[in-house]
C-alpha cells in the first residue's frame, strides 16, 4: 500500500487539476492477473481522481510486466511499469521522454493483452 501511495502522489500530482474530467466506474479486470496486480488496479478504479486509462500486460525482460498508461490529457505525465510481483522496475514518458527500462528500450517489449478495463 505504501507503494501505492507513493505512486500516486508522483505521477498524478497535476491530475487534482484534472478531476472533473477523471471519472470512472467498476470495469472487469482480466483473468489470471497477479493478485497483489489486481487490488492495485482496484485501487485505482476506486479512487476517481486518478486518470490511468488501461493496464497493459507485456512480455520484457524475459516476464509478464504491467504497464499502467495515464491519460494523454496529462502533460509530462509518467507511467508506471510493474513486474509481476508488483515491484516498480522503471518509468515511462514525462518530460524526459524516458523509453528505457533497466537499460533496455520498452520498444522491445511485446503487448499481450490490455488487463484493465477488459
Amino acid at each position: 500500500m505504501r507503494l501505492m501511495q507513493h505512486f500516486k502522489s508522483i505521477l498524478f500530482a497535476c491530475s487534482f487539476a484534472l478531476a472533473p474530467f477523471s471519472f470512472y466506474s467498476c470495469e472487469k479486470i482480466a483473468d489470471e492477473v497477479p493478485e497483489c496486480l489486481e487490488s492495485t488496479i482496484e485501487d485505482f478504479d476506486d479512487d476517481w481522481y486518478l486518470t490511468v486509462t488501461r493496464v497493459e500486460e507485456f512480455r520484457f525482460q524475459d516476464e509478464l510486466v504491467y504497464h499502467f498508461v495515464p491519460q494523454e490529457i496529462v502533460v509530462d505525465a509518467q507511467s508506471a511499469v510493474f513486474n509481476s510481483d508488483c515491484e516498480l522496475i522503471g518509468w515511462l514518458g514525462g518530460l524526459a521522454g524516458n523509453t528505457e527500462i533497466n537499460g533496455e528500450d520498452f520498444s522491445t517489449a511485446e503487448l499481450i493483452r490490455v488487463v484493465w478495463p477488459e
